[in-house]
């Protein structure tokens, strides 16, 4: 797990998704294999100059979405069953409502078990908006993004169009 190079200390995502998108990336590319040992959590903090509570959070958010598992005094591994065929969506919503709860819920229902949706929020934020685009690109089968922006519309709107149009779906 070569974790340093992918972690960016300036970035809008935080570190802990960061060490979650490189596990994933790492199993994707087959650097991590399904029942391998990772390093534990202490040993990663150490080996990265991460908090141990950053690494902690990291791997439960890792725990939650199935793609470790934890053996109690041996440490943690790659679940067997994780599968990188599931269809992955990034859904980029602006603000969180109860509208927009009802259209994740609807849009989770829809997938099923089929995919994983990572829901962030921009804030009206084209920056926020188009920096979670550029360092999600292709990590993504596809974008979901609500385009409500106060400002930043010209660069958003470029950095929309990197995305290839069939993986594309706008929401008003």
């Amino acid at each position: 797990m070569e974790l340093l190079d992918r972690i960016v200390e300036n970035s809008t995502v935080p570190k802990y998704i960061q060490v979650v998108n490189a596990v994933i990336a790492d199993i994707e590319t087959g650097v991590l294999q399904r029942g391998q040992r990772i390093p534990s959590i202490n040993e990663t903090s150490e080996m990265y100059y991460l908090s141990r509570d950053t690494v902690e959070k990291a791997y439960k958010e890792l725990r939650e979405r199935g793609i470790i598992t934890s053996v109690r005094g041996k440490g943690n591994y790659i679940c067997q069953n994780f599968s990188t065929d599931k269809i992955r969506v990034l859904l980029l919503f602006n603000k969180l409502s109860a509208y927009k709860k009802t259209v994740y819920y609807a849009m989770l229902k829809a997938f099923g078990e089929d995919a994983l949706v990572d829901l962030h929020i921009h804030h009206y934020d084209g920056k926020i908006c188009e920096s979670l685009i550029q360092e999600n690109l292709g990590r993504y089968n596809y974008y979901v993004v609500m385009p409500h922006f106060y400002e930043h519309t010209e660069s958003i709107m470029q950095t929309l169009q990197k995305i290839p149009e069939n993986k594309l779906v706008l929401l008003d």
